[in-house]
């Protein structure tokens, strides 16, 4: 999409708020990559935007984070709907649910989660993050243990009968679901009836939801999405490919988001 086009996008968008869905990532997107997960931190402006729009939107905060977690690092005020574990969980209006058979992995999770501790234990700086339903292998501190973490992973997935999934110096071992970002966003949208929607991301698992708002341009009439990829050093180069547009890190989202 060009720059113009983005524009009469955005218009649209303040037009007519009641048909409008706003997705944002967090992690990279409204909160800037730390070393650690537990090191978030959120930008400074980020609450006061988000309560600001989601007293004229319907804002979905969709991440990679349990559901309840990132609810808990946003607390602002209005926001009602967050899709957590990149859409294999959803708390929306108080109510948690996850996705129809992912509690039958609870236990091969719990037992996958012990052995990749175990593997990667003398990797330094890899670190494993336990976030339930889903195994995540950290290697940003160490990017040089990635081949020896992700081989880890890899010969764990095969044992367990898991996906591994790679992000941003991140592997995730997840239960075999079809499940992912795209599909979280594409279900809220039909549920809810939208117009349009903005997506915001930076990461492989964003590159989902992008094609989902691609392709339900052509299948739904009137139906308009925009794809904003939130670009850094890092970006993927998927991420660039598939956007509509592109803003430069977690300020350029919030002045983005400013316009709205």
């Amino acid at each position: 999409m060009k720059e113009e086009s983005s524009r009469v996008f955005l218009r649209r968008f303040r037009e007519r708020p009641s048909s409008s869905l706003l997705f944002l990532d967090f992690d990279g997107t409204l909160s800037v990559i730390s070393t650690s997960p537990e090191g978030a931190t959120l930008h400074p402006a980020a609450r006061r935007q988000l309560e600001r729009l989601a007293s004229i939107y319907r804002v979905c905060i969709v991440s990679g984070r349990p559901a309840k977690e990132v609810s808990a690092l946003l607390k602002a005020e209005g926001i009602s709907c967050f899709i957590g574990l990149h859409g294999l969980e959803r708390l929306e209006e108080g109510v948690y649910c996850a996705l129809r058979g992912a509690d039958a992995f609870q236990g091969t999770m719990a037992e996958a989660r012990g052995q990749i501790t175990e593997r990667t234990r003398r990797l330094r700086g890899v670190t494993v993050e336990d976030k339930g339903l889903i195994i995540a292998v950290h290697y940003r501190g160490c990017p040089e243990a990635a081949q020896q973490a992700e081989k880890a992973a890899a010969l764990l997935a095969e044992e367990k009968g898991l996906v591994l999934h790679r992000g941003r110096m991140v592997l995730e071992l997840r239960p075999p679901l079809p499940f992912g970002k795209g599909a979280a966003v594409e279900d809220s949208l039909r549920r809810k009836g939208a117009e349009r929607a903005l997506y915001a991301g930076d990461d492989l698992t964003d590159v989902d939801a992008f094609r989902s708002l691609h392709r339900m341009e052509e299948e739904i009439e009137g139906f308009s999405g925009l794809a904003v990829a939130v670009v850094s050093s890092e970006s993927p180069r998927e991420l660039l490919e598939e956007c509509d547009l592109a803003v430069p890190g977690v300020d350029g989202v919030i002045d983005l988001l400013s316009r709205l």
